[in-house]
């Protein structure tokens, strides 16, 4: 792993590095004006990356770069950082050697902080809040200058009628240009504000969504486990999915032969894990490609089972991150929960079965799991 301690500033960052493998360490000054800074890290590629900086505000779209390349990004107070840190002249290369030294030692005060999306999400609530402060403000004036001639409507002036008697008062020149003005902004907010009402109820359901899945994973249900045929459970998840699958023109190939032995299953948990992992080969499917589903039977030393293998033709997974796709809340995408795969690696657990995951980028990717009979 390549551990970085970088002392961040708007125009360049500075820092200090070690390989905790071979011992190979360094420092560096990478400007953010150019692609220095950029290029540096695409460079790494291929490697664990651990980066650790105090908590700024201002790095964004590093924040970004990071993600993309699929490096960690430990965030610090910076209160506790220069406390941890003995008193001496502060320079840049000192404060990026001490970023190193705390992540080191296992001493890094790290912050959790919201993700990327959630950040973005939180922009999309403030400017909607800020919209409607300013709509306020203009239905303020446009009250004022209906009050000054003496129509007293209150809320009713934002009526349709209310709104035909204020346009037809007579005003001299100027004041006629300022209803004018005024109401073209409050058009204007009320279609801004309709538009952002609508996402924001829309990104309300996609939290509710989040919500089930956090508690489906914190408190696995408990069903009766039956004796059941996987190609018809296999099926009906499928049926779920047909419209997603037609959007993208996905060639489907099954082989789900209904002669396999029956496996004690949870039935609704098969359907669950079978769309989750169609679902997410989706997100990543070209138009037009491929998924193919097949059931069939396996051994594992003197073990027998049932394998389930799902393989699609889409964007496959970096090595780098294979290992970690069960992890609960890790995801490369800006909108994933990280939850998708981690309840399939439980639910297979839960009913004994073993899963393997296979990968090539711009390939694509194979489950095959296996259930015990």
């Amino acid at each position: 792993m390549l551990i970085i301690g970088c002392d961040y500033h708007p125009s360049f960052q500075q820092i200090s590095f070690v390989d905790a493998e071979t011992g190979e360490c360094g420092q560096r000054r990478l400007d953010h004006s150019s692609v220095e800074a950029e290029s540096f890290y695409r460079g790494l590629r291929g490697n664990t990356v651990r980066v650790g900086m105090e908590a700024s505000g201002h790095g964004r779209w590093f924040e970004r770069l990071l993600a993309e390349l699929g490096y960690e990004l430990w965030i610090g107070d910076p209160a506790k950082i220069r406390a941890a840190e003995v008193r001496r002249q502060k320079t840049d290369r000192r404060d990026a050697e001490h970023l190193l030294q705390l992540l080191l030692e296992d001493r890094f005060p790290r912050i959790w902080v919201p993700t990327l999306a959630e950040r973005d999400l939180r922009q999309l609530v403030l400017h909607r809040h800020r919209l409607v402060g300013l709509r306020t403000r203009v239905k303020n004036q446009l009250q004022a200058v209906a009050l000054n001639e003496g129509m007293q409507r209150k809320k009713r002036l934002w009526s349709k009628k209310g709104r035909e008697e204020f346009e037809q008062l007579r005003l001299l020149p100027w004041a006629g240009r300022r209803r004018e003005d005024l109401l073209a902004l409050l058009d204007g907010f009320d279609g801004s504000i309709t538009q952002l009402s609508q996402a924001v109820e829309q990104e309300a359901k996609q939290l509710s969504d989040l919500v089930k899945e956090l508690l489906d994973f914190s408190n696995p249900r408990k069903y009766e486990r039956r004796p059941k045929n996987l190609a018809d459970l296999v099926r009906r998840a499928l049926k779920l999915v047909e419209g997603d699958l037609a959007k993208k023109n996905v060639q489907l190939e099954l082989s789900l032969p209904d002669d396999l032995p029956r496996v004690l299953v949870n039935e609704n948990e098969i359907v669950e894990l079978t769309l989750n992992i169609v679902l997410n080969a989706l997100e990543s499917l070209p138009q037009g490609k491929r998924i193919i589903l097949s059931l069939a039977l396996a051994r594992r030393g003197q073990e027998k089972f049932v394998r389930f293998t799902i393989t699609d033709e889409g964007a496959g997974i970096e090595p780098e991150h294979l290992s970690r796709i069960f992890e609960r809340y890790f995801t490369t995408k800006e909108s994933g929960t990280g939850l998708g795969l981690a309840i399939v690696d439980r639910i297979v657990k839960a009913h004994g079965g073993k899963i393997d995951v296979d990968s090539t980028p711009d390939v694509g990717t194979t489950f095959k799991i296996d259930f015990p009979y």
